[in-house]
């Protein structure tokens, strides 16, 4: 199943990289004095930053929401929850007091996990229930959905009663991926080529737009014609995928995105219409491990 979807583990090291990077660009960049753990609103931080709230967002909403299209068994999830109580401790003067209400009312309504294999997803369920703390009141489910990223939303959002469970996760799920203030989208999405038709919600016209994978095909009068088909792996879909979920279409939200890829797309030359449009307005930071190279 794992060689079928193209997921690969991400060691440990790295997930705590890739989270003390995003942690350390809200404080910079974002004046988030918590980073993580900061649980400022939409309207604290555009005041900070000087910028306009992008429609269809409550400004009371918190700022921080991060997602995690590709959980697997969750081990960037456990990394926020960790480095959110380390920065929570050391602005607390190294007390954990108030840590299991902070935790359960404002980093975990507030992160969410999205993962297709059902065994994956029932281990992220069981490693993040160990890192809420025992005798803890929780009302709400933990933010783990069994779903297919890269399926489109369903139309139909409205509240419903469900009797099969299987419909309410993916209405939940739905729910998720169309949240409008997702501010960070982080983690390692799969590597798989030739997979044409796979990634619908990148690839198909929704809602008379252009398919938004669009954005990242090089132009004809390039000739690189058979060329683009290299843009077909679900990598790339999910690159897509996160920069209009954070950013949207055309970009003009404020978020980061952090994944862990292939380097291809750092110098093939089909892919330098996606480069251009991955730098367009952002701050772009890369670290090549060269770990996809066969040496």
């Amino acid at each position: 199943q794992r060689k079928d979807l193209g997921t690969y583990y991400t060691v440990v090291p790295v997930v705590q990289f890739m989270v003390r990077a995003v942690d350390e660009v809200l404080r910079e960049q974002f004046s988030l004095e918590l980073g993580i753990a900061d649980s400022s609103t939409w309207k604290d931080v555009s005041k900070k930053n000087g910028f306009k709230i992008p429609p269809g967002i409550d400004a009371d909403t918190q700022f921080v929401k991060m997602i995690d299209p590709a959980t697997g068994t969750g081990t960037f999830l456990l990394e926020w929850i960790r480095v959110a109580k380390k920065n929570f401790v050391e602005a607390n003067g190294g007390k954990d007091k108030g840590w299991p209400e902070h935790l359960t009312e404002r980093v975990i309504p507030n992160m969410a996990g999205l993962e297709i294999s059902l065994a994956s997803y029932a281990v992220a369920h069981l490693k993040t229930a160990f890192e809420i703390p025992r005798g803890t009141s929780k009302a709400t489910r933990l933010p783990i959905f069994l779903t297919n990223t890269m399926q489109p939303t369903s139309e139909n959002m409205a509240a419903q009663l469900f009797s099969d469970p299987l419909s309410e996760e993916s209405h939940l799920a739905d729910q998720v991926k169309s949240d409008p203030g997702v501010t960070v989208v982080i983690g390692n999405p799969p590597y798989k080529d030739k997979v044409k038709g796979e990634g619908p919600v990148v690839e198909l016209r929704l809602r008379g737009s252009e398919p938004l994978l669009a954005d990242f095909t090089p132009d004809a009068t390039r000739n690189l014609g058979a060329h683009t088909k290299i843009l077909r792996n679900r990598y790339v879909f999910f690159w897509r995928w996160a920069m209009d979920r954070v950013f949207g279409t055309p970009q003009s939200s404020p978020g980061v995105v952090a994944f862990i890829t292939s380097s291809a797309w750092l110098r093939g030359p089909v892919f330098e219409t996606m480069r251009s449009y991955l730098r367009d307005g952002n701050h772009v930071w890369v670290v090549d491990l060269g770990g996809d190279l066969k040496n």
